[in-house]
Parts: structure tokens; C-alpha cells; sequence
């Protein structure tokens, strides 16, 4: 099991809430983003979804909110 966070931001991209939690896999990951992502949608504009130094996904809030993938292993351009 590995330790995901997932951070909540508002429309200018900044951090507004955290949640942290277990999952086997950046898959089985995604899917409890997504499950905590409906329940509190109403309070925030974006995701970001990180495992230890590497990011797994974000949402684009340019893009209508787009899920923007990380290549494995590799961590976001700054």
C-alpha cells in the first residue's frame, strides 16, 4: 500500500484542503479522488493527486477542468 494526497484548489490553482490516504495503486488512487472528488465538488475548482514526490494526475482548471496525466516516475514541471 502506498500513501496518496490529494489537494483541493480553488480557481487560481491554490491549495484550500487536503485529504490523505492508502490505495494498492495509482488506479485503485484515482478511484477514491474521484469518490472524495463528488462528494465535496461544489467546494473546489481543481485536483491534484500525489504519491510521495511524483504526481499522478491534476485537473486543468484552463482546460474546463481536464485531468492533465503524469508519465510514471516523473514529477510536474515547475
Amino acid at each position: 500500500m502506498a500513501e496518496y494526497r490529494l489537494y483541493y484548489l480553488d480557481r487560481n490553482d491554490h491549495i484550500i484542503g487536503r485529504e490523505e490516504f492508502y490505495a494498492e495503486d495509482d488506479d485503485a488512487a484515482v478511484a477514491v479522488a474521484a469518490s472524495l472528488h463528488e462528494s465535496s465538488a461544489r467546494r473546489h475548482a481543481g485536483l491534484m493527486l500525489w504519491q510521495g514526490t511524483r504526481q499522478v494526475f491534476a485537473t486543468d482548471n484552463n482546460q474546463g477542468g481536464a485531468i492533465v496525466l503524469s508519465p510514471p516516475g516523473s514529477a510536474p514541471a515547475a
